[in-house]
C-alpha cells in the first residue's frame, strides 16, 4: 500500500469521528460485534467503503508468512481491530 498522506489523513479523520460517535452512543457492555457493526454503519454513512472481517495475506521477503483478518478494512487502506476490553479501536496505517 502506497497511499497519499493527505488521503490517509482524511480517512483517519473521518474514521476517528465515526468511532467517537459510536463510543458515545450505544453505551458500554455490548459484545464486540455490536460496536463493529455500528462503526461499519457510521463509516458507510460517511461515504467510506468498508469491508468487515477482511482477510489479507501477510508477506515477508516476497513469501506468504501468514493470514491476517481485520475487523474493518476502510477504503482498502486503514484497518480497525475492535477490542472488547475498554471498547477501543486500534488503527493500523
Amino acid at each position: 500500500m502506497n497511499a497519499d498522506a493527505s488521503v490517509l489523513n482524511g480517512i483517519s479523520r473521518d474514521t476517528i469521528g465515526c468511532a467517537l460517535t459510536v463510543a458515545n452512543t450505544p453505551g458500554c457492555g455490548f459484545l464486540e460485534k455490536v460496536y463493529e457493526n455500528a462503526l461499519a454503519h457510521e463509516l458507510r454513512r460517511a461515504g467510506l467503503a468498508v469491508r468487515q472481517q477482511a482477510s489479507a495475506t501477510v508477506r515477508y521477503d516476497d513469501i506468504a508468512v501468514g493470514q491476517y483478518i481485520t475487523d474493518l478494512l476502510i477504503e482498502q487502506e486503514v484497518t480497525i481491530s475492535n477490542r472488547r476490553r475498554f471498547v477501543r479501536w486500534t488503527m493500523y496505517i
